[in-house]
């Protein structure tokens, strides 16, 4: 499956919106395909710890 944004042909693409981020995408596909369903990727991103993004200084 091919991830692209704006326009599509018509292969079997996903159109997304501009703003998506294509590595959470590929994470979420990922899930899907092992057998996760969306809300058990919720579940285990409420119960994860929270990670900061930048430094700390």
């Amino acid at each position: 499956m091919e991830i692209q944004s704006g326009k599509s042909s018509k292969t079997n693409n996903i159109n997304l919106p501009v703003n998506v981020d294509t590595e959470w995408l590929q994470l979420l596909l990922e899930a899907k395909a092992i057998g996760l369903s969306l809300e058990d990727v919720r579940e285990f991103l409420k119960s994860s710890p929270k990670i900061s993004s930048g430094s700390s200084n």
